[in-house]
């Protein structure tokens, strides 16, 4: 007798969801610019998930520094994963400010 593990009639997995901030981009790279002069040739270089992970994480969204986890939760993912894309982030502003002849120390994020 032939034991299977798993079940052909199980459903695949859903294909990967692109995040999207549906016009509020615009609203979010303005807010980190005033508060913390990120513009936005610097900002052109993030996607919209890290241009969020970015702006949760700094306390825009509600007030508050959202922990990587609330993040994470929101996502459907580790904590882990979110802290790699958040330093994956900040290492792109580094570079595009080298590339724009902003020193990156200047960069508060």
């Amino acid at each position: 007798m032939t034991v299977h593990y798993f079940n052909s009639t199980m459903s695949k997995p859903s294909s990967k969801k692109r995040f999207s901030l549906k016009g509020r981009r615009e609203i979010i790279e303005c807010e980190l610019d005033n508060k913390l002069g990120l513009t936005t040739e610097l900002l052109e270089v993030l996607g919209d998930r890290d241009l969020y992970i970015l702006y949760r994480s700094h306390g825009f969204a509600y007030g508050i520094k959202s922990t990587l986890e609330a993040i994470g939760n929101e996502f459907g993912v580790s904590r882990q994963r979110i802290y790699v894309l958040k330093k994956r982030s900040e290492a792109r502003l580094r570079q595009r400010a080298l590339e724009l002849g902003i020193n990156p120390e200047d960069l508060v994020a």
